[in-house]
């Protein structure tokens, strides 16, 4: 008996790929968007405070610039008032040391306040662990005189309208022995100058803090050309220059007046 048996099996392979490509199409497309929004809209969310925090800044440095230019442009229309009062300044607190023009008019205000100078040395020096801190260098100028109360007050008052700064440090004093000296004191005292290098650096986003118009400043200007101004002219005489050290300075004040001391206030 033989038995034939055809199994004809038809498969429709338009449907399948229909299938799969409905299947997989979206599967795909869900994927790269995953990928798309871990990749590049989450770290642009995340970004957001970090770039208002830029624009925020860059929003007041522009309001700081646009400050900065109205004040320099003021400055500018006040060219003449500004190169005065810089002179006037830089003549008041010194850009460099100038010890023979600093202590000739050291010398200069003893002697018109009547006092008789002794001594007048200065010192430069290794600035300490404190001046270093400090924006500016000093000159240490020590003074070794002989007047009366009068004349010593004169002296100290005469140094304070001075227009180059000079800071008592040390005053000292002893009473003259002698009938002779009745009424005069024997004085050492340590000055300090301060001067300050100035270097030009152009900031851009600095702020400039100087108006030339506002009465403060035109006070305090005032107040600065109303000090008096000792001019070095060709015919100043220069004291000597001798210079110390800081140490000698202070073993010269020990040694000269042992046992009165005012300090500086």
């Amino acid at each position: 008996m033989n038995l034939n048996t055809n199994i004809n099996t038809n498969i429709d392979t338009q449907k399948l790929k229909n299938t799969l490509l409905n299947f997989l199409v979206p599967i795909i497309a869900l994927v790269l968007m995953l990928v798309l929004v871990l990749t590049v809209l989450v770290p642009a969310i995340s970004g957001i405070p970090r770039l208002q925090d830029q624009l925020g800044t860059k929003s007041r440095l522009e309001t700081q610039l646009r400050d900065k230019l109205s004040a320099l442009n003021k400055l500018v229309d006040f060219q003449t008032i500004v190169d005065a009062d810089e002179e006037v300044v830089s003549r008041i607190l010194a850009s460099e040391a100038k010890v023979p023009e600093l202590l000739t008019q050291v010398d200069l205000i003893a002697r018109e306040s009547g006092l008789n100078v002794d001594r007048l040395s200065y010192s430069l020096g290794e600035a300490t662990e404190e001046e270093v801190a400090l924006p500016y260098s000093v000159v240490n100028v020590s003074l070794g005189a002989t007047g009366s109360y009068d004349q010593i007050t004169g002296f100290l008052a005469n140094l304070e309208n001075a227009a180059r700064l000079i800071n008592v440090s040390t005053f000292r004093f002893a009473t003259e022995s002698g009938e002779e000296s009745a009424g005069l004191f024997s004085i050492t005292l340590v000055l300090q100058s301060p001067y300050l290098q100035v270097e030009s650096n152009a900031v851009t986003d600095d702020p400039i803090n100087v108006d030339v118009g506002d009465p403060d400043f035109e006070a305090f200007i005032n107040k600065l050309n109303s000090l008096r101004f000792y001019d070095i002219t060709a015919d100043t005489q220069f004291v000597e220059l001798e210079e110390s050290t800081p140490e000698e300075i202070e073993e010269s004040v020990e040694e000269e007046q042992p046992t009165d001391e005012t300090p500086a206030q």
